[in-house]
C-alpha cells in the first residue's frame, strides 16, 4: 500500500492518529517502533539536527534528501513540514513533487488542502471552537512548552480531531541526553556513570536492524555468479 493510501486509511478509521516527530532514519525508526502509526517530519528539527536554525537555510533538495532516507528505513506514512512553500506557487509545486518521489505521505502548506491546521490556538475554548467550525479532517499540534494547552489525546477525537503531531519532544529530549552525556565525560573522562541511560551495543544495532542487514548480504553473496557470453 502506497504511504499516502496508509494516511488515507487511518484518517478514515474514526480513530485520532499521534505523529511524534522525526529529523532522520534512525529517530523514524524509533518512532515506529514505539507503535507510533504515523510520522511528523517537523522541517525545524530537521534544520536543527544539520546543526542550523530554522531560518530556510536548508535547501529543497537538502530536505527531500532527508525525507527519502527517513521514508527508506519505515512503513508507517510520513507528514511532512513544507514551511511557506520554499518561494513562489512554483516553487511550492516543486518541493511538491520532490517531497512524493521522496515517498512521503502528506505535507502541511496552505488553502485546498484535504486537512486543515489551524496554528497554536491558546486555550481549550479555541480548540474546541476550531474543531466545531471547519470541516472535514482536522489536525493539531500538541508539544510541551507551546501557547497550545496540551490536551488528552481521548478528548481530542472527541472534538473533532483526526491528527495530532507532536514535532519537537524527541528532537529536545535527545539534545538534553546528548548534554548530560557530554559533561559527563567532560567531568570523568567516560560516560560509565551514564550506563543505565545509554542504549548498548545490542539495543542500538536493533534498532536500525543490523541483523536484517547482514543476512540479506550473505543470502547475496552465497548466490553464484552468472556470466553471459
Amino acid at each position: 500500500m502506497r504511504a499516502t493510501a496508509k494516511l488515507r486509511a487511518l484518517l478514515n478509521s474514526g480513530r485520532i492518529t499521534v505523529a511524534p516527530g522525526a529529523y532522520d532514519g534512525l529517530s523514524a525508526r524509533l518512532v515506529e517502533q514505539a507503535g507510533f502509526a504515523a510520522i511528523y517530519a517537523s522541517g525545524g528539527a530537521i534544520a536543527r539536527s544539520a546543526g542550523v536554525p530554522d531560518l530556510g537555510l536548508l535547501s529543497v533538495s537538502a530536505i527531500a534528501d532527508r525525507f527519502a532516507s527517513m521514508a527508506d528505513v519505515v512503513g508507517a506514512p510520513i507528514i511532512a513540514d513544507a514551511d511557506t512553500g520554499y518561494g513562489n506557487a512554483l516553487n511550492a509545486q516543486a518541493a511538491a513533487r520532490a517531497f512524493e518521489r521522496a515517498g512521503i505521505a502528506a505535507f502541511h502548506l496552505d488553502a485546498g488542502a484535504d486537512l486543515s491546521f489551524v496554528e497554536a490556538p491558546t486555550s481549550e475554548a479555541e480548540i474546541a471552537e476550531i474543531a466545531k467550525r471547519l470541516p472535514g479532517w482536522k489536525l493539531i499540534n500538541m508539544f510541551e512548552g507551546g501557547k497550545t494547552p496540551l490536551l488528552p489525546v481521548s478528548h481530542l477525537q472527541a472534538l473533532g480531531y483526526q491528527l495530532v503531531i507532536v514535532p519537537s519532544d524527541t528532537q529536545r529530549a535527545a539534545i538534553k541526553a546528548m548534554q548530560r552525556v557530554l559533561t559527563t565525560i567532560a567531568r570523568d573522562g567516560s560516560a560509565a556513570a551514564m550506563r543505565s541511560d545509554m542504549a548498548s551495543f545490542a539495543e542500538r544495532e536493533a534498532v536500525i536492524d543490523t541483523a536484517a542487514y547482514l543476512t540479506r548480504g550473505k543470502t547475496y553473496a552465497s548466490r553464484p555468479a552468472r556470466y553471459r557470453h
